[in-house]
């Protein structure tokens, strides 16, 4: 299954984290505490993460690339609009 990770840089992580968990657990599996959470978007596609106290680190998965694509800059976009005023450093991915 494709899978691609970013790091983005940034002193709250874990409030981010949590504030995504929480957005979407409404509609999706989710699981977290402190430093790690899961999202399970339905199918085969899936969103872990592990905070720092100065990065978050993703990883998604997806049964295809063009769904891999799609995942990263829903991840990135909602991550955006959590953070407000108080931008994380760009998110990189590295597809694996």
């Amino acid at each position: 299954m494709p899978r691609s990770q970013a790091t983005v840089q940034t002193r709250n992580a874990s409030r981010y984290m949590t504030r995504l968990c929480k957005h979407w657990s409404h509609r999706f599996e989710v699981d977290f505490d402190e430093s790690t959470g899961r999202i399970e978007f339905g199918g085969k596609e899936r969103c872990l993460l592990n905070a720092s106290s100065d990065s978050l680190e993703m990883t998604v998965e997806a049964p295809s690339q063009s769904a891999l694509a799609s995942l990263e800059k829903v991840v990135v976009d909602h991550l955006m609009r959590m953070a407000n005023d108080d931008k994380p450093s760009e998110a990189i991915w590295q597809r694996s």
